[in-house]
């Protein structure tokens, strides 16, 4: 729907969804491909109104809440201007997410994948991305909810336990 509503905010129509279960965007609403003048305009779009009106998945809020129950910290690694972070952070908070930390990658142009450093210092037991892509080749991943460390609990015995 972000996608949607920025295609509205910079050409001024609310595109007509033609594949609700489409991967890519593009795929998904009835837009046309753009370069130049048009592509510019469209992602002047993507400013700090757009990244503090990103909605959440179904059941997004939810399952990151469950996994703050259960110990993990989370953390949002974001390809986005470093000058959008705040925003994106207030968009999660504004939607009930647990989530205290937002690192916003921008889009490095030296052939790594933009958010492999971030990853690589977090080093996530797990995590979750939108973008398939990034899951290929190891630490990479487009807004993505990091699961970055595992909170070890000790039970009324003394034993450690982690959480599942």
């Amino acid at each position: 729907m972000a996608y949607a509503s920025a295609w509205e905010r910079a050409f001024g129509t609310y595109p007509i969804e033609r594949d609700p279960d489409a991967y890519w965007a593009i795929d998904r609403w009835d837009v046309d491909r753009l370069s130049g003048e048009p592509f510019n305009r469209f992602r002047a779009v993507f400013d700090e109104a757009f990244w503090t009106s990103i909605p959440a998945a179904d059941g997004a809020v939810q399952a990151c809440h469950a996994l703050r129950a259960v110990g993990f910290d989370l953390v949002c690694v974001s390809v986005q201007p470093h000058k959008f972070a705040a925003a994106r952070q207030r968009n999660l908070h504004q939607l009930g997410f647990p989530i205290e930390t937002v690192i916003a990658t921008d889009n490095e142009a030296d052939g790594k994948r933009p958010k492999a450093d971030s990853l690589h210092q977090l080093r996530p037991v797990a995590f979750v991305d939108d973008y398939l892509h990034c899951f290929v080749g190891g630490y990479c991943f487009s807004s993505s909810i990091v699961i970055a460390s595992r909170v070890l609990r000790m039970t009324d015995r003394g034993e450690t336990r982690r959480p599942l």
